[in-house]
């Protein structure tokens, strides 16, 4: 039997919104909050002894030891990261709300009070 209804919508959704089969992707609030959850064991193994051994040496750039620069570069690009993720979470969410919040005023204007 043939299906009738149009190609684009038999594809799975590659962005994983949905679909009527589903995409093969998870939305982004989901691949965040994963990367989230990710980031502290990144950030633990990047300070452990096989990769610290490898900046603890005798030189200097611009006068500071090498080590010391890489635990604060790493220390500096973990704040970098978490600020971005926290931002991207946070303006999916309100998004999310606002949705929720269109949804809820569309079916007849009824909205319940805060």
């Amino acid at each position: 039997m043939v299906s009738r209804r149009p190609l684009d919508e038999r594809l799975p959704d590659p962005e994983g919104r949905g679909g009527s089969e589903g995409g093969t992707r998870r939305p982004d609030s989901r691949r965040l909050r994963d990367m989230a959850s990710l980031l502290p064991a990144a950030l633990l193994v990047v300070i452990l002894p096989p990769y610290i051994s490898v900046f603890d040496q005798d030189s200097l750039l611009s006068g500071i030891p090498l080590l010391h620069l890489y635990i604060f570069g790493v220390w500096a690009l973990a704040i970098l990261v978490c600020g971005l993720l926290a931002r991207r979470l946070l303006h999916q969410e309100m998004q999310g709300a606002a949705g929720q919040t269109e949804e809820r005023t569309a079916d007849g204007g009824r909205r319940e009070p805060d």
